[in-house]
């Protein structure tokens, strides 16, 4: 009767891990695409707080494992 007893209950902790488990990718961001490309550079230009031109020097990544986001060095010409 104890034994019986402890295996519904080990078997109801598996099934609530199962279940768990199962539904973790639910749980993730949603990851948005830049909607930039839709606006012409003038309406672009008409929303911005700042407009610089220049020439794009590099891309530097963000150590692996961290939540940074790239980071884009460039020589600025125009303010």
């Amino acid at each position: 009767m104890i034994i019986t007893r402890l295996r519904n209950a080990l078997l109801r902790v598996v099934a609530v891990a199962l279940l768990a488990v199962m539904l973790l990718p639910l749980s993730g961001n949603v990851a948005w695409a830049c909607l930039c490309d839709q606006f012409s550079p003038t309406a672009a230009a008409g929303n911005a707080a700042t407009v610089l031109t220049g020439v794009v020097r590099g891309r530097v990544s963000p150590p692996e494992g961290t939540r940074s986001e790239d980071r884009v060095e460039f020589n600025v010409e125009t303010v």
